[in-house]
C-alpha cells in the first residue's frame, strides 16, 4: 500500500513529461532567427484564416523595398512585420545620428502611426507605396491597426549617409 505521499510523487512525476512536451511544441509561434546583422520582428494578429505570416508578408516587403530616399543607406539596421488587424505594434530603437523609419501596409484598410507619445498620429493607407518618418536619435514609435484591415504591415529601419 502507497502512501498519500508516494501516490501524489507519482502523479507529479507522471505529468512532468506531458509539462514538457507542452513546453516545446513550438505553440509560441515564434519567428525563424533573423539574417545576421538584423533585428526582425514578427508579430501574429488577430486575422482570421489569414496565411502564414512569413508568405503573406512579401507584397508590404516589396512596397517597403521599393523606396529609398537619397539620403539614406539601402540596408535597413532594424525590421519587421505584423498583421494590420494588430491593435498595437510598437517600433522602438536608439542610435546616434538621422535615422529613417519606412513602413507599408499590403492589403486594403489603413494604420496610424505615432512617433512620439504626443506627436500627432499620421494615417497610412494600406496598398500605397512606403511612408517615411525621419528622426534623429531614438525613437520609440506605436503602429496601430485594426479588425477590419486585411494585409500586412512592413517597416524598417535605415540609416542617413
Amino acid at each position: 500500500m502507497t502512501s498519500r505521499y508516494h501516490r501524489g510523487a507519482a502523479l507529479l512525476l507522471a505529468a512532468v513529461p506531458l509539462l514538457a512536451l507542452t513546453a516545446c511544441s513550438g505553440a509560441s509561434h515564434a519567428s525563424p532567427a533573423p539574417p545576421p546583422a538584423t533585428k526582425h520582428t514578427a508579430q501574429r494578429g488577430t486575422a482570421p484564416a489569414e496565411p502564414d505570416l512569413h508568405e503573406a508578408a512579401r507584397p508590404a516587403l516589396a512596397l517597403v523595398g521599393e523606396w529609398i530616399p537619397e539620403d539614406f543607406t539601402d540596408a535597413p539596421t532594424s525590421s519587421g512585420y505584423f498583421w494590420a488587424s494588430a491593435p498595437a505594434t510598437g517600433v522602438d530603437d536608439r542610435a546616434p545620428g538621422r535615422h529613417l523609419l519606412q513602413i507599408a501596409c499590403s492589403g486594403n484598410g489603413g494604420i496610424v502611426v505615432q512617433m512620439t507619445a504626443h506627436a500627432p498620429y499620421k494615417k497610412v493607407t494600406c496598398g500605397d507605396k512606403a511612408t517615411g518618418f525621419p528622426y534623429t536619435g531614438a525613437i520609440s514609435a506605436y503602429v496601430g491597426g485594426a479588425a477590419a484591415n486585411r494585409g500586412i504591415v512592413a517597416w524598417r529601419i535605415l540609416n542617413a549617409t
